[in-house]
């Protein structure tokens, strides 16, 4: 028999058990990550910027900068269905909801690419098991939603490959766009995805009109969202005030921060050009630097080396950062099975240079960018490193002589990096999870609160954004101004709130506690200082 006889009797020995495969497939990967996600899903409010979105989808505001207002309007829809619990639960859901999109729509690419489905199961498994994406499935924040539109991408032009209509291309580019919109330093990914599009359609893209269409379904997120923070550029708003009244307050420094720069401007070309201002994410420009690259490198790769297996080496201390706290993001079988994708699959050498590109493309930012959590920003690459994994199961399927070393390469693919992912990861994000309903339970506190009317809270970003949920969205308590500053104009705005007759309550520890304010800190009733606020005059 010749090779190409073998192959196309290969094909269709495959193709047979594929019918009822296949939807076995999706059922199986559909349960295991409910089941896993919602099992450990963050069960309330968080801090920093999860607790800013939570808090900004309900209320339909604007968050730090780049604003995220595409994932902010899917929060708003969402947190308003009839689903039980709170709203932050809620948003938290809708995370996870989109991470299985995410590893479902992996799973369809990897099959439609490699006309397999076990390597379509093996790659979106070992996408949902890896320590960044799982942790990020689970609690809301803008990582896994930017990843469930790179997979909804590659699925799209997965489907305008296999000779489906222009469309597909064209929902492929209007993904990219939403992800580019939501962070500008994915624009890193672009290249990527040039190189499949042109791979996959030929010169048939390049056709002038169709050039046109592409571009401006990329471009249609960011005009969306400019839009979307333009119509809520009003500093009257109830939701504004907090930021707005803050940059009205004399001798605070402000220049560290990335909140939104609310104008009383009525004209719309000032306004327009504040929300792309706000958009480009240029205020976290100076954290881009090569000094980064060594340390960002080592972190890198202890998390796809699977070494985090034995717990913490680079969690900065005092400081929390879930992705060095433990756990693997691919671990060493994933790691050869991606290799061997990368070097051994021959069928489309487009899709692996793809993969290459996009998991190139995101570690150009990562490594270069300087922050105790820059290992968050890391799903494009594992997303794309998870395809290679898939990749390299087929080959490795493809490459065995007989069916029985066939089924055998897939069973040991399907069994040990899911099985090993599971087994490590669980562990870690379990305990983690069980940790933060601790604290939910404890920022419950806060509700309980007897706050008096028109009260100031004083306190650095990451609680602030807490308290702004608990008391904005859960009590309603819109007579309540939260106000965040750096640490050092804490006590400018103090001194200013307290001229003004309102009673203001400080973060005990960001305070520095002299005269009267620490004769007024011994009057704060228990149940307010149990949240950590101190009573400081007005």
């Amino acid at each position: 028999m010749s090779k190409r006889s073998r192959a196309r009797a290969s094909r269709e020995t495959r193709a047979i058990p594929s019918r009822w495969l296949h939807p076995l497939a999706v059922a199986s990967l559909l349960v295991l990550f409910s089941v896993l996600y919602v099992a450990t899903l963050h069960p309330g409010v968080a801090e920093g910027d999860s607790a800013e979105l939570q808090w900004a989808g309900p209320e339909w505001a604007i968050c730090h900068s780049p604003g995220y207002a595409i994932e902010v309007a899917a929060l708003h829809l969402f947190t308003a269905l009839p689903l039980g619990g709170t709203a932050a639960w809620r948003a938290n859901l809708m995370l996870a909801v989109l991470g299985i999109t995410g590893v479902l729509l992996l799973y369809g690419t990897v099959r439609r690419v490699t006309d397999n489905v076990l390597a379509g199961w093996v790659a979106a498994a070992t996408l949902g098991l890896t320590t960044v994406y799982w942790t990020f499935s689970l609690v809301t924040e803008a990582y896994v939603f930017g990843g469930a539109f790179i997979a909804l991408s590659m699925y799209s032009a997965a489907r305008f490959e296999g000779g489906a209509r222009l469309r597909w291309f064209l929902l492929s580019a209007l993904s990219l766009g939403v992800v580019i919109t939501e962070r500008p330093s994915e624009l890193t990914l672009l290249p990527a995805f040039l190189i499949l599009w042109l791979g996959a359609g030929g010169r048939e893209i390049l056709r002038p009109r169709k050039v046109l269409a592409a571009a401006f379904a990329l471009l249609l997120p960011f005009g969306v969202a400019v839009a979307l923070n333009v119509a809520k550029d009003n500093p009257e708003r109830e939701v504004a005030q907090n930021d707005f009244v803050r940059t009205q307050i004399p001798g605070v420094d402000l220049s560290g921060e990335v909140t939104y720069p609310y104008t009383t401007d009525r004209d719309l070309l000032p306004r327009v050009l504040a929300a792309v201002n706000h958009m480009s994410g240029r205020k976290w420009a100076w954290r881009v630097r090569p000094v980064n690259i060594g340390l960002n490198f080592k972190e890198f790769m202890w998390l796809v080396s699977g070494l985090g297996a034995w717990g913490n080496r680079f969690a900065p201390a005092g400081q929390h950062d879930p992705m060095l706290e433990g756990g693997m993001s691919l671990g060493p079988i994933g790691l050869l099975a991606a290799l061997v994708g990368a070097l051994a699959w021959r069928r489309r050498r487009v899709w692996v240079l793809h993969a290459l590109a996009l998991a190139a493309g995101n570690l150009v930012f990562v490594l270069l960018y300087g922050a105790f959590d820059t290992m968050t920003f890391t799903v494009p690459a594992w997303i794309a490193l998870a395809f290679l994994a898939g990749l390299g199961c087929d080959a490795l399927q493809a490459g065995a002589k007989t069916p029985a070393l066939r089924r055998l390469a897939g069973g040991a693919a399907i069994l040990l990096i899911p099985v090993i992912l599971l087994s490590v990861n669980y562990r870690y994000i379990s305990l983690r999870t069980a940790g933060d309903r601790h604290l939910v339970e404890w920022r419950q506190g806060i509700l309980q609160c007897d706050w008096p009317r028109n009260s100031v809270l004083l306190m650095t970003y990451w609680p602030a954004m807490t308290f702004r949920y608990m008391l904005e969205v859960e009590a309603g308590r819109r007579d309540i101004l939260i106000v965040h500053a750096e640490s050092k104009s804490l006590d400018t705005a103090a001194r200013y709130f307290e001229a003004l007759g309102r009673p203001v309550f400080g973060m005990g520890n960001q305070f520095r506690l002299t005269g009267d304010m620490r004769r007024n800190a011994v009057r704060t009733p228990e149940a307010i200082r149990k949240t950590g606020m101190l009573y400081l005059g007005g």
